[in-house]
């Protein structure tokens, strides 16, 4: 990776903690408004790597204060699939040209920021006998697309939890442990395909003071915040982000 230049270090910064914000106060989101924005200024074989590692740093305090709210068997739910989802990911990683990966990752950005501007605040509670299948289909996606991309892992999970129409405080908490069981599978991928050297150990160390401030700032501003109208926000920045990246 090419040195960034002053200015692309001040927006990374920027980008990182605006991005811990948004997980510290909703339980997910950092890699879905991070891995975007930080595609415009370093490949995203150096950023999925670090923003991932950081996540997994971040959800463990977050799931060691939460344990006893975690919804087990929505969680559980969702593991072999993942995994195989995973498997997936890494293996199409090493297939396609990065070019497409940008077009593919702007389309599922997108189409999220659509959904979060539109009907999140509808997502209907599922049959019982639909809920092993979707379980299925978001551990799939889910593993599948962070794998890939490191980012739309946490609204897809999300998504799901929310149809299930959790508790506030265990929809978070629980959020956060099903991604947290994804993102170790992904980082032993990413470290077995040797991801972790170089400028990528370079950039984590870097980024690792801002992701402690912007999670301090989403446990002590954005819990305070409307939580509709800072969807909303964060949906409208990723509409903004993901169309960019689509014309790249």
């Amino acid at each position: 990776m090419e040195m960034l230049s002053p200015l692309e270090i001040v927006f990374c910064a920027a980008v990182v903690t605006a991005a811990f914000a948004v997980r510290g106060g909703t339980g997910f989101g950092a890699s879905t408004v991070a891995i975007p924005l930080l595609a415009f200024a370093m490949p995203l074989a150096v950023a999925v790597p670090v923003i991932s590692l950081l996540i997994v740093w971040n959800s463990l305090s977050i799931v060691a204060r939460g344990w006893s709210h975690i919804a087990w068997r929505a969680v559980l739910s969702t593991v072999p699939f993942s995994l195989a989802g995973v498997l997936i990911g890494l293996y199409v990683l090493l297939q396609v040209d990065e070019g497409i990966l940008y077009r593919i990752l702007g389309g599922v950005i997108v189409v999220y920021a659509v959904y979060g501007l539109t009907l999140a605040d509808r997502a209907p509670l599922p049959p019982i006998g639909w809920r092993r299948a979707l379980a299925a289909a978001t551990g799939i996606a889910g593993g599948s697309l962070g794998a890939l991309f490191g980012a739309g892992v946490g609204p897809i999970y999300a998504i799901y939890m929310n149809m299930l129409k959790l508790d506030s405080a265990v929809f978070r908490v629980s959020v956060t442990a099903v991604i947290l069981f994804q993102l170790l599978i992904r980082v032993c991928g990413y470290a077995g395909l040797g991801y972790y050297r170089g400028s990528v150990l370079v950039a984590l160390a870097v980024a690792v003071p801002f992701m402690l401030l912007g999670s301090w700032l989403g446990d002590a501003v954005v819990r305070r915040m409307d939580p509709r109208r800072f969807g909303h926000m964060v949906s409208a920045v990723l509409l903004v982000s993901g169309s960019c990246l689509l014309v790249r």
